[in-house]
């Protein structure tokens, strides 16, 4: 860990296990009070809660939590509360990615897409709320390796109801606004196009042309 500008820098967290890597995952909790991180010990992979002076909280198998169908996840994103986790795990020719909540304080965690078809490209996020998360997705059986204009976005309540399709194939990326009463998103194609929408997908109106969404200034 360190200071912005780069000063105190030093190490808060090293794995007893001497083979055993961090994968480069996970962050900081909302309150900056925890880091979760994925360690890779061996062919597992295992979330590991640190307070901020490095000291350990907790720990998660992925491979119990996914009742041994997957072994790594991909991303891992914080609910508001800090009481969740979502996470998706790994896509690739030979594994599907699903979208799983960790409960932190039971230890339990859940696919929540019910839809089998859809494997998960990325999370973009919870609600302010911690009722709704936004994920883009592919077909896993039809999606050629490579090729992302069949992205589709989607938001799904944290216990696995109202899955809502927001975009039709070829959105880009997708971010809640800051007071996260509405959602901005970007086309694929040439010209990349910039909408915003309401959080049910409805209301869509073209805000820019051509232009890629970068980050909010924070007031």
């Amino acid at each position: 860990m360190m200071k912005y500008d780069g000063t105190e820098f030093h190490q808060i967290f090293k794995h007893p296990g001497s083979a055993a890597t961090t994968f480069g995952l996970g962050g900081w909790s909302p309150n900056g009070e925890y880091i979760v991180l994925e360690v890779i010990e061996g062919k597992q992979g295992v979330f590991i809660i640190l307070d901020k002076s490095g000291k350990q909280i907790a720990s998660y198998d992925i491979s119990k939590l996914t009742h041994g169908n997957e072994s790594f996840a991909s991303q891992m994103v914080w609910s508001p509360d800090i009481k969740k986790l979502a996470f998706s795990t790994i896509y690739n020719i030979e594994s599907d990615s699903k979208l799983y909540v960790l409960d932190i304080e039971s230890g339990e965690a859940k696919d929540i897409i019910p839809d089998k078809s859809i494997c998960i490209m990325n999370i973009s996020g919870w609600s302010s709320d911690g009722e709704n998360i936004l994920f883009d997705s592919i077909d896993c059986k039809k999606h050629i390796l490579g090729d992302y204009s069949d992205n589709v976005y989607y938001s799904i309540n944290a216990d696995g109801s109202e899955l809502k399709q927001l975009t039709e194939k070829g959105a880009g990326l997708l971010y809640w606004t800051l007071d996260k009463t509405s959602i901005i998103f970007n086309e694929y194609g040439m010209q990349r196009s910039m909408y915003l929408m309401e959080t049910n997908g409805s209301n869509k109106r073209k805000i820019l042309d051509d232009g890629i969404f970068v980050s909010w200034v924070m007031p």
